[in-house]
């Protein structure tokens, strides 16, 4: 959805996110909404191509890095608007349904071409398939 109708006010998203964060679904979200994001260097956030794209991620042990990408991005709307359609555009790219549906496919072809497939009367237990 484009971003007037779920964050028609919002100006930057900042994800409350641990050190563990392994994806980052609400950045993603927001970059879908065309909004730009600012988020902690931490887990999985980096794989989203946010930095420099579609906002900035800061060091989190670092309150300069973070003040400093922050004003960056607050000072320059111009800026936020570019981010923003980068965002979209990468959402688009690299996790629309079709790109992500192909690639669970492939993924499970290619374990069925590494698993050989036993007669079902031959299993006295399903996790038998997969010795």
């Amino acid at each position: 959805p484009p971003r007037s109708t779920l964050f028609p006010y919002t100006t930057l998203f900042r994800s409350s996110t641990s050190k563990l964060e392994s994806f980052g679904l609400t950045l993603a979200e927001a970059m879908a909404c065309e909004t730009p994001v600012w988020a902690p260097r931490t887990g999985g956030i980096p794989e989203l191509d946010i930095d420099g794209n579609a906002g900035y991620i800061f060091d989190p042990e670092s309150n300069d890095d973070a003040v400093n990408t922050l004003t960056r991005l607050m000072s320059d709307e111009e800026l936020r608007i570019k981010f923003g359609k980068n965002g979209r555009s990468i959402i688009k790219n690299r996790f629309d349904t079709g790109i992500i549906v192909k690639q669970y496919e492939s993924l499970y072809e290619e374990l069925c071409e590494e698993i050989p497939m036993k007669d079902p009367k031959e299993l006295a237990n399903f996790h038998e398939l997969f010795q």
